[in-house]
């Protein structure tokens, strides 16, 4: 199992920041963090898979993705996007909203009129194995993405097209985080 060394000693020591540094310069800083309970639907009550997390840095954020137990029905590649809802609620997550679109873009990285910025294009996941995956989203900030109602973080059923507005063909909402502050 990959599991991102910063990722996994913050969820151990249940950290609200991320200390982050860098070779050139030697003073540590504090970058604001979310975290989610990545959630799936399992006879009808949500149970929990795994864990994701949003760390601001530089001129962005970072988003970790684990999954320690893969949902039966998922499997392959598989479209992922940040939503513009807190809300992960059962049956179908629908209640997550659109993808978070503070732009007002199409969806995919290959559409001409330009992506949004809950494109995270997809993750490939396989049989009896992990999911460890790192994603940056360029120009945002957990201030713009933590409004009033929040925002969640949705896997979908099939291969995001990376062109399709609004959601790239991707198909079913099959795993889902909301996320919160520590």
């Amino acid at each position: 199992m990959r599991i991102f060394p910063l990722f996994a000693a913050l969820v151990l020591a249940g950290c609200s920041t991320a200390q982050m540094g860098n070779a050139s310069d030697a003073t540590t800083k504090k970058m604001p963090t979310v975290f989610a309970r990545l959630m799936i639907v399992e006879n009808g009550a949500t149970v929990p898979v795994g864990q994701a997390q949003l760390v601001e840095f530089g001129d962005g954020m970072r988003v970790y993705i684990n999954i320690d137990k893969r949902p039966e029905n998922l499997l392959g590649v598989v479209g992922m996007h940040i939503h513009a809802i807190g809300k992960c609620e059962a049956p179908d997550f629908s209640s997550a909203g659109p993808h978070w679109n503070p732009s007002a873009k199409q969806h995919g990285t290959a559409n001409p009129m330009g992506h949004h910025l809950g494109d995270l294009g997809n993750i490939n996941v396989q049989f009896g194995r992990s999911i460890a995956e790192m994603r940056d989203i360029s120009g945002a900030r957990i201030s713009d993405l933590m409004d009033a109602d929040g925002a969640s973080i949705v896997i979908h059923e099939k291969t995001d097209d990376n062109l399709t507005d609004p959601s790239g063909n991707s198909g079913k909402r099959m795993v889902c985080g909301v996320f919160e502050r520590p």
